[in-house]
């Protein structure tokens, strides 16, 4: 019998056995060796503030709509897993027992997936660093979805994992300067090491987009890329970027936006406000970038990047909910927290 974490309710966590059946000929079973934490997506379920608790989205539409069938309570939750390939259906070839992969799988010890679906890790990678695999692939699609030219002001607001992550991509993509804001001194200090030319602190800034306008010859920024998960700072990024410009917002917003002004510079300005996200490229780029090509370039970046400076803490998998906790109630100490299975 496998364990596997469990949300119980808002804010509640229990380990609890879990049954991971028999594999099937294309599957193979992985014991789980590193799970990691999506702070933003998972707090979202944690704290039960995700729109599915209240509404079934239809995927046929897409839209979500008012429904009886919406989660319950348990969940088992989590989709960035790396593991150790310890059994394989009689009709897979492309893998061997030992083989470690990364799969989207909840935070447990085994899970039985389709061979098909795993991506294997080099052999020359640490695995830990595997657990990036998720965001690093949700922030390239923000970078494809930035369209950033040689020479760009590329402003970044909210530096947790993923503004850090795209900090050192917008760097590679040619960025000939980035501004990175956030509220928290300690992660300005982290972008800076990341590659960040200039640093600003809103609570210490009395306007952050007067600012930016003096730091690029009154036009603002070429790009602005939102991944605090704040209305507030989706105001300013609109503020922010240049005229006639895309705000890339990739937050998964929660609530209302009673600080967000559409009828200010958004409607002066002509802004354009693109979503991005992980499962959906920029439509003229499909064609070139497509899933398998994303996934190689991502394990490039996993040999590319600065990540292992990125990991704030590790916990026991026995120690789970108190990883929930920390993230939950002092989300300015974390960056990447990693589960342990060892």
């Amino acid at each position: 019998m496998a364990k596997a974490a469990f949300i119980t309710g808002p804010q509640k966590v229990e380990i609890r056995d879990y049954r991971v059946g028999v594999i099937s000929e294309n599957e193979i079973k992985i014991k789980t060796l590193f799970t990691g934490f999506s702070s933003g997506t998972e707090m979202n379920i944690y704290r039960g503030t995700a729109p599915f608790y209240r509404k079934k989205f239809n995927r046929d539409l897409h839209l979500f709509l008012e429904s009886n069938e919406v989660w319950n309570y348990p969940i088992r939750y989590g989709y960035i897993n790396v593991g150790k390939v310890i059994e394989l259906g009689s009709k897979v070839t492309s893998l061997q027992k030992g083989d470690i992969v990364f799969s989207y799988q909840p935070h447990q010890t085994e899970s039985i997936v389709k061979a098909s679906d795993v991506i294997e890790l080099p052999k020359d990678i640490d695995p830990v660093l595997g657990v990036f695999i998720a965001n690093i692939n949700t922030t390239f699609n923000g970078i494809l979805d930035s369209h950033i030219n040689l020479g760009e002001t590329v402003t970044i607001f909210g530096c947790g994992l993923l503004g850090q992550l795209l900090i050192q991509q917008a760097k590679l993509s040619g960025a000939g300067q980035i501004i990175a804001i956030d509220i928290l001194d300690k992660r300005l200090d982290i972008a800076l090491a990341s590659g960040a030319d200039i640093v600003l602190n809103p609570t210490k800034e009395k306007d952050i987009a007067l600012k930016i306008r003096g730091l690029t010859n009154n036009i603002g920024s070429d790009v602005v890329i939102e991944v605090s998960g704040s209305d507030k700072a989706l105001n300013e990024a609109i503020r922010t970027i240049a005229l006639q410009g895309t705000v890339v917002a990739m937050s998964w917003y929660q609530g209302g936006a009673s600080n967000l002004f559409l009828g200010d510079e958004f409607h002066h300005n002509r802004v354009t406000i693109k979503c991005s996200q992980a499962g959906r490229v920029d439509p003229a780029l499909s064609y070139r970038w497509n899933t398998q090509r994303r996934i190689n370039t991502v394990l490039k970046l996993l040999k590319i990047l600065k990540l292992k400076e990125l990991i704030s803490h590790r916990f026991n998998f026995t120690e789970i909910t108190s990883a929930y906790q920390l993230i939950d109630q002092h989300p300015e100490e974390v960056l990447q927290v990693v589960v342990e299975y060892l």
